[in-house]
């Protein structure tokens, strides 16, 4: 089980260790600003990702250029966008295919088809969209999760870069970044809303989250560009959320909470080191004050200043998150006021919670048990065969 690895730190270091940047992740997560910094600047990392700058030269890979699109950045978010001097810029994509299925990029969907919008984690500071990386896992995942898609497409939405002097792409460029990954799906290949599941994982769920948001908040006004937005019952055919990232700002560092108590998961302290530079550094001009009321940045924030936040026009909604992991309450939080505006159920809000695991465990331990709970659950949700609020693995058995 994820459990046993929880309490067999150097096993699970060993094992950690083949995924990322554990200098950066363990070794300087209690450090100070200033020495992560150096440490990173002076060492590197021990592994690279392609970046939004350039698209490898990959015969295998299955990439597109996404030309710039300003005119889709409106409302609140183009004040945001001015204040942190930021644009939309041209950005690749990536498409993967379901096994056995070679379709050619930007093909046109049959009736019926489904399509997996992937937003990958990172902390917007790392990782890629790229087919190579093994974040393509996730909706590898997904595709084997839904007979009516055979094809997913992600986005190299723009990372920040952790550089206490300035802050490089911070909020909303990756807002904006995925913007123009929807409106590609939509306006270039033909998808309608109606069939676009959005996905993401960890930081990339709250991209997911944030561009749900961007798309209910100003349905009218984009419908201009994304015309399918006109006619569509909703702005997507679900919404996947695995262990998300949804409080950027500091409203659940509580004593007692998972963000400080679950010191076995594998996420570093939040507050401090490297995640703290990231956070504030992302956050930009808004800061970590500003975060705690932007339903953006931090839909479940339970910040006196945030105010009651409507999700009234969001998709069907599916969770999954580990009670190991730090972000579960604020995951929690945001479960309830979804739960407020959707309701339970096939058309409403699915919650899978994985007993003893930990952040990203989907990813982690792809032959864990909760691992296995959670693919059969989504396989049912998103046959549309799944009419529960869930928690693994109790009720999940006596629910099949």
């Amino acid at each position: 089980m994820v459990y046993e690895y929880q309490r067999q730190p150097f096993k699970f270091l060993r094992l950690y260790t083949a995924f990322g940047d554990i200098a950066e992740k363990y070794a300087v997560s209690s450090s100070s600003d200033f020495m992560v910094l150096m440490l990173r600047n002076r060492v590197g990392q021990f592994r690279s990702w392609p970046t939004y700058l350039a698209m490898p030269d990959d015969p295998t890979a299955k990439g597109v250029w996404l030309d710039a699109h300003p005119d889709l950045v409106i409302g609140d978010v183009k004040s945001w966008a001015a204040a942190a001097d930021v644009v939309s810029v041209r950005i690749p994509g990536y498409w993967l295919d379901k096994t056995t299925y070679d379709t050619p990029i930007s093909e046109k969907p049959v009736p019926g088809e489904k399509v997996v919008y992937y937003l990958h984690g990172g902390g917007y500071m790392s990782e890629s969209a790229h087919p190579s990386s093994f974040m393509s896992m996730m909706p590898r995942m997904i595709l084997d999760c839904c007979p009516a898609a055979k094809r997913a497409f992600s986005i190299e939405y723009r990372n920040c870069e952790l550089d206490t002097s300035i802050s490089t792409n911070p909020f909303p460029a990756a807002l904006i970044d995925s913007i123009v990954g929807y409106h590609y799906l939509s306006e270039t290949v033909g998808f309608s809303p109606d069939d676009i599941i959005v996905m993401g994982d960890s930081a990339g769920a709250n991209l997911a989250l944030a561009l749900t948001r961007y798309l209910v908040d100003n349905r009218t006004g984009l419908s201009t560009y994304i015309t399918g937005l006109a006619s569509s019952s909703s702005v997507a055919s679900g919404l996947i959320l695995l262990s998300p990232w949804v409080d950027i700002g500091t409203s659940h560092e509580t004593p007692g909470s998972s963000l400080i108590a679950n010191t076995c998961d594998i996420l570093p302290d939040m507050r401090t080191g490297l995640m703290g530079v990231a956070r504030r550094v992302f956050v930009g001009p808004l800061g970590l004050a500003g975060a705690n009321s932007n339903a953006y940045l931090s839909p479940g924030s339970i910040h006196a200043d945030m105010g009651k936040v409507s999700f009234k026009g969001f998709p069907r909604t599916f969770i999954a998150s580990g009670d190991a992991d730090r972000l579960f309450d604020q995951t929690v939080s945001l479960k309830d006021k979804l739960v407020r505006d959707l309701g339970l159920g096939r058309e409403g809000v699915t919650f899978v919670q994985g007993r003893d695991a930990v952040h990203g465990y989907l990813l982690l331990f792809p032959s864990s048990p909760e691992t296995g709970r959670t693919h059969a659950a989504l396989s049912l949700w998103l046959s549309h065969r799944w009419p529960y609020y869930v928690v693994v693995p109790c009720s999940f058995t006596r629910a099949l």
